[in-house]
């Protein structure tokens, strides 16, 4: 009896001889050595191959590492072919990538501030969403205002700076009732720094500000 190759789902054998009569099997021509079927059977057996994986791309699924055979294509977990998987199970699906977020600077109020997000690969528009925060500290320089807070779900500290022509309505709402003598601290530290006893034009506006506002000093 010729060899007959294991194939994926069906068991081979070995070749051997098979008596005629008593249909015995026997290793050898003169039959000698009598054999059982299942010293001579080939187990069936899948031709694994693997598969590494593919990533999954903004546009493009992607799928695990796994085995593949390459007689009737079904593919594996293991190299051993012992749990059979489909393509389905593996597929890793595309998906964008959610960046840091950009604070929407004109949108920051004392209790929130609204945040955008793209994809940090291909650049999509993924939304935005409003997220509560905490005032940290709000600070008053001679050309701008900078406010510090922290978001108050991830507990990351951010610091935003506005230039004083962009002082927003929801920015002045953030600032305290004056206080007179932050502002007479204020004014000195310019005219102690300047010679001429001259301010300029940023520094008046800066104080005009800092007449209505108290900036958290």
């Amino acid at each position: 009896i010729e060899e007959k190759p294991a194939a994926c789902n069906e068991d081979g054998y070995e070749a051997h001889y098979k008596c005629s009569v008593c249909e015995k099997l026997f290793a050898d021509e003169n039959g000698e050595k009598e054999i059982t079927l299942e010293d001579v059977t080939i187990p069936a057996t899948h031709k694994l191959s693997p598969i590494e994986e593919k990533p999954a791309t903004c546009t493009e699924d992607g799928y695990e590492a796994h085995y593949k055979c390459s007689v009737c294509g079904k593919l594996f977990a293991d190299e051993n072919g012992e749990k059979e998987i489909t393509l389905k199970e593996i597929t890793i699906a595309a998906h964008h990538t959610k960046d840091e977020g950009t604070v929407n600077k004109a949108s920051l109020t004392e209790n929130s501030v609204t945040i955008s997000y793209k994809c940090s690969v291909c650049g999509e528009d993924m939304g935005e969403e409003n997220v509560s925060v905490k005032i940290t500290n709000v600070e008053v320089t001679s050309s701008k205002v900078i406010v510090s807070f922290i978001i108050t779900e991830t507990e990351i500290e951010m610091t935003e700076e506005y230039a004083l022509d962009e002082v927003t309505e929801a920015i002045t709402d953030i600032m305290k009732p004056k206080n007179i003598q932050h502002v007479i601290d204020y004014v000195n530290s310019f005219t102690a720094a300047d010679t001429d006893d001259i301010l300029t034009d940023a520094q008046i506006k800066a104080i005009e500000y800092v007449l209505e506002y108290d900036f958290g000093k």
